[in-house]
């Protein structure tokens, strides 16, 4: 990995240019105190041999300043392409698990299945996947990971997208870099672009204009000496205080203008990125053609964030407020702005939101080396060969190969044998399917399906609601859903929440109902009884022994179970004696 993202390439540059810029500002800081000595030696010593250095090391200092900046954007360049490597890195080694953003908020009044498969939360897929930074984004992701069905056209033209943008490494991690710039900012692209505009104030502009003809006018006179100096600073403070007032009186419109600036002034920047690119597939080929549509709306931003830069900088307020009243220059152009750009920015905003939801579906293609794109088809069924769970990690996690039509499919199988996991892995490689990503595997194919879940079942005391009342409330929704379309169910435990007696006749009613020809059930359970019911397939997973070690192999095969494991455990940790 470290070899494919070229990360030592990137560190060996950034240490270049952080040598660059020590070696300047040490040289700066030698130049500075030239300068002083030579500011103060000339009122003293030889002033005309002081004066001269006093303006070479001034000249020489301001040269060091134009450097510095120059190097250290180049610097700040590598730090941010080694940040974002090194969480490529991180998804590798496991460390993903540490990554800010578990997406643990769309959690609530979510379905079952997106805590039950470990798709948003602690530890979720979410959480590994993304690169978002901005809210907008965050929803895009979270909306492609809720299973959504997408015609096959459409998927194909996600799937063209995400797998174009797997092969740009050096894209990708320049976008992810520019991102970095919206961290911690809680924006959200596509709805600040939208913001209401009043039209364009023109009556700002034509003070502006007055002012800027009146101090222009009145200081060639002055200079001219037409007219006494001191009327021209009377003219400068006045319009100086007016602008001043102005923005007073407006602050909050102006902290607006301000916020909004500060936001997107990187905006410009991930559009001229993207559009020095050459994209072949569908999706992102219109992407860029909103892009180009936004490069001049992307240098009027750019000129608002001078304007606004001239009104919070100190000397730069005063002289340009003074001389041309600069707040009021802002206030039309950003009016201008709203109704010019605004609605042309928003396409591109949105394609930006959306390219960060690509982006982290295409980390799966960047990290792991055996993945395929998945194959929708309309029989009802999945197959696949060599799946493993992303989150596990590809050295890790032991392959698993399953073939079924519609029907239920009893799992059964001692404990920590893996018989969850590979439900969890079946729904978490769907998800990624129906996303339009690769799934871990070397081939996978699959229908639609409208995910059901009963696994991670709790009691909820505020709602009255035991852990087998839960299990109902689940079963009814999937009887509820047979025929109304394709439907995969995970059980894992049928009915452990109550006695064996109701557990088997249970289990067996819900068999019968949910056993169809648009219905795929994988089923975990210790019941072997279930496994003589009628056309049911049967699998299991085995485990052996070396000496005092019970050893799994995590495989599903086909048939039934015939052994346990739960009173060897119990007598491992000295529950039982014998």
């Amino acid at each position: 990995m470290r070899d494919k993202l070229k990360y030592n390439d990137y560190v060996k540059k950034k240490n270049y240019y952080q040598g660059i810029i020590n070696r300047i500002a040490s040289i700066r800081l030698i130049v500075f105190i030239i300068m002083i000595i030579s500011f103060i030696g000339k009122y003293y010593y030889y002033p005309f041999l002081f004066t001269v250095l006093f303006v070479i090391s001034l000249l020489f200092f301001l040269l060091l300043v134009f450097f510095h900046d120059k190097y250290y954007k180049k610097y700040d360049y590598y730090v941010k392409c080694v940040e974002v490597i090194e969480r490529y890195l991180d998804r590798e080694s496991g460390k993903w698990r540490e990554f800010q953003d578990t997406g643990v908020d769309f959690l609530k009044d979510s379905p079952y299945y997106y805590q039950d498969l470990d798709l948003f939360g602690n530890n979720s897929l979410f959480q590994y996947l993304s690169i978002c930074k901005t809210l907008g984004g965050r929803n895009h992701l979270k909306n492609k990971l809720s299973n959504q069905q997408l015609s096959s056209s459409k998927l194909l033209q996600e799937q063209e997208s995400i797998q174009e943008i797997s092969q740009k490494l050096t894209f990708l991690i320049d976008f992810e870099g520019l991102l970095l710039a919206f961290k911690d900012r809680k924006v959200s692209l596509s709805e600040d672009f939208t913001m209401h505009s009043k039209g364009v104030r023109y009556y700002y502009l034509g003070v502006s204009v007055i002012i800027s003809f009146c101090s222009i006018l009145v200081f060639i006179l002055s200079i001219l000496h037409i007219i006494d100096f001191n009327l021209f600073y009377g003219v400068f403070l006045f319009n100086f205080m007016l602008a001043s007032l102005i923005s007073s009186i407006f602050k909050d419109e102006y902290l607006a203008i301000d916020k909004f600036i500060r936001n997107y002034i990187d905006f410009e920047s991930i559009m001229n990125r993207f559009n020095q690119e050459n994209f072949s597939s569908r999706k992102l080929n219109n992407m860029q053609g909103h892009f180009q549509e936004s490069i001049h709306a992307g240098i009027h931003l750019k000129r608002l964030e001078t304007l606004n830069y001239l009104k919070n900088n100190f000397i730069s307020n005063v002289i340009f407020n003074g001389f041309f009243g600069v707040n009021f220059i802002l206030i039309f152009m950003f009016d201008s702005f709203k109704t010019r750009d605004l609605s042309i920015l928003k396409k591109s905003a949105i394609d930006v939101e959306e390219l960060e939801a690509i982006g982290s579906l295409a980390v799966i293609g960047v990290v792991f080396e055996h993945k395929c794109m998945p194959c929708l088809v309309d029989e009802v069924g999945i197959h696949f060969t060599h799946l493993i769970h992303p989150l596990l990690g590809e050295d890790i996690c032991v392959p698993n190969d399953f073939d079924t039509d519609s029907g239920v499919n009893i799992i059964t199988g001692s404990n920590m044998g893996g018989k969850t996991s590979f439900l969890r892995t079946v729904g978490i490689n769907l998800i990624l399917m129906n996303s339009g990503s690769f799934v871990c595997a070397n081939q996978f194919t699959s229908s639609y399906f409208k995910i059901f879940t009963s696994m991670r079942v709790n009691d909820d005391i505020a709602r009255g609601i035991s852990t087998f009342y839960g299990e109902l409330l689940r079963m009814k929704d999937m009887i509820d859903y047979v025929d109304k379309g394709n439907m995969l169910v995970f059980i894992d435990e049928i009915f452990k929440g109550t006695n064996y007696q109701d557990r088997i006749y249970g289990a067996k009613e819900v068999i019968k109902r949910l056993n169809t020809n648009k219905t795929v059930v994988l089923l975990t359970t210790h019941d072997f009884e279930l496994c003589e019911e009628e056309n049911i397939r049967n699998y299991f997973v085995k485990e052996s022994y070396d000496g005092d070690n019970i050893i799994f192999d995590y495989k599903i095969r086909k048939g039934k179970c015939t052994s346990t494991n739960a009173r060897y455990l119990m007598k491992q940790l000295g529950i039982i004696q014998k």
